[in-house]
């Protein structure tokens, strides 16, 4: 988790903490957690708001997931329908069939298979760190979709100069197959050792 989002979920506690007592306005509710079926498995989401509301997408950050957003939702306008994504291999979606890496150009499949499961239409995105490249991706391949962008902690995609392409991609290619064959054992962790390996302290009230 990002500096920058670390702080935001801090203020956000706080101001929650310090608000939910004395002030009666409403909040954006955490109504659902739903799943989303896709070939290998499924694709899991947290659901904010009714569904008659404006359909608003969350797209979380690299080693992160859904729940990166359950501090600023509540404080997101009442009007919003607000589905926040667990991209596979993150939070509780299914992990992609081994010897499928999670590249960027796949999770721009995943988000239209949602939406095409969804019927939206029109809709608004908001990404954090790699979820708002991935959304300003999505925006500039599929614009008649995406109303609006709002990018948390990222203006735009790493771009490179087209002739560094093929060093690149051959560049990925080992470093994915090199991973593959030292992390062949799954491995599981608690959420207080999660917590520790990310260096993440959980706010205070």
């Amino acid at each position: 988790m990002s500096r920058l989002l670390r702080s935001i979920y801090r203020y956000n506690f706080r101001h929650t903490m310090a608000t939910s007592s004395t002030s009666g306005a409403r909040k954006l509710q955490l109504t659902d957690e739903v799943r989303f079926p896709v070939p290998w498995g499924h694709i899991a989401a947290k659901v904010w708001g009714d569904p008659g509301g404006r359909p608003v997408l969350g797209l979380h950050g690299w080693q992160d997931n859904a729940n990166s957003f359950d501090a600023l939702a509540p404080l997101l306008p009442t009007d919003f329908y607000f589905i926040v994504l667990d991209f596979p291999g993150h939070g509780r979606s299914s992990h992609r069939p081994p010897g499928l890496p999670n590249q960027f150009v796949e999770y721009l499949f995943d988000i239209k298979r949602v939406v095409d499961v969804l019927k939206w239409k029109r809709f608004s995105i908001i990404g954090h760190s790699m979820g708002g490249g991935i959304g300003v991706t999505f925006a500039g391949l599929f614009p008649e979709f995406v109303e609006r962008v709002v990018s948390l902690d990222l203006m735009a995609p790493v771009s490179r100069d087209p002739e560094m392409a093929p060093s690149l991609l051959r560049t990925s290619i080992e470093q994915t197959l090199g991973i593959e064959a030292v992390n062949k054992e799954e491995k599981t962790y608690t959420p207080e050792a999660a917590l520790k390996r990310c260096d993440f302290e959980p706010p205070r009230a």
